[in-house]
């Protein structure tokens, strides 16, 4: 074991971190002043430091000779703890339509990657399937609602077509549905007002699509509540 090398990483955690809190408290003041595209820059740049961090701590245990935690593969509860962090929850609404809810509003195109959101979205959808069996040949209606939380102002909700989508879809089909062609997959968009911000994506039978525009209006102001 290569104890001075740990001891680096430890100064480069302690370091980072130190870093990171020098950077929140100028995120905020520009936040203040209505500053949101510059803070919006120094946000991606935290974003990204912090991946740096964890990087460097993910690396660690495995210098340390750690090779389970909590009983798991280190690699397999690494992975489980990306899924976990992010809270993504699926489940069926009425017991027949699929639901992904995704902590955050879709990114805007030419705006953070949406690739960031593949690694944990992929995870929770391959948990959620581990046991079960949904390849459907129906033709379905992916429906993206677009939930904006009562604290955003309406100036910075985004044009339906200017959501960077596509990811998400992919990987929803790519474990759903036997082909994503046009021909069985249609698309639909709507926004709404919620507690939070979220973005709520159904997989909807065309047949029942009227059923689900139904739905979806008497939720206005409320959250979708996915069954455990």
């Amino acid at each position: 074991m290569n104890h001075f090398s740990v001891s680096n990483d430890f100064k480069y955690c302690k370091d980072k971190i130190n870093h990171i809190n020098n950077m929140i408290p100028d995120i905020e003041h520009k936040l203040s002043y209505d500053n949101v595209e510059l803070a919006k820059k120094w946000t991606e740049d935290l974003m990204m430091e912090m991946e740096k961090l964890c990087k460097v701590v993910r690396t660690i245990p495995l210098k340390l000779g750690v090779a389970r935690i909590d009983g798991k593969d280190i690699f397999d509860a690494t992975q489980e703890a990306i899924s976990n962090n992010w809270d993504i929850k699926i489940g069926y609404v009425k017991n027949k339509w699929l639901c992904v809810k995704l902590p955050i509003v879709a990114p805007k195109i030419n705006g953070w990657s949406s690739d960031i959101l593949y690694e944990p979205l992929n995870l929770s959808l391959e948990k959620f399937f581990s046991n079960k069996v949904f390849t459907d040949k129906r033709p379905m209606v992916i429906c993206y609602r677009f939930v904006y939380g009562k604290d955003i102002p309406v100036r910075n909700y985004h044009d339906h077509d200017n959501k960077e989508v596509k990811m998400i879809t992919d990987t929803i089909t790519n474990l759903t549905l036997i082909d994503d062609k046009p021909k069985y997959l249609n698309h639909y968009y709507c926004t709404a007002t919620g507690i939070d911000s979220n973005t709520e994506v159904f997989l909807v039978p065309r047949d029942d699509f009227s059923e689900w525009l139904e739905y979806e209006s008497t939720l206005t102001e409320k959250d979708v509540i996915l069954p455990a």
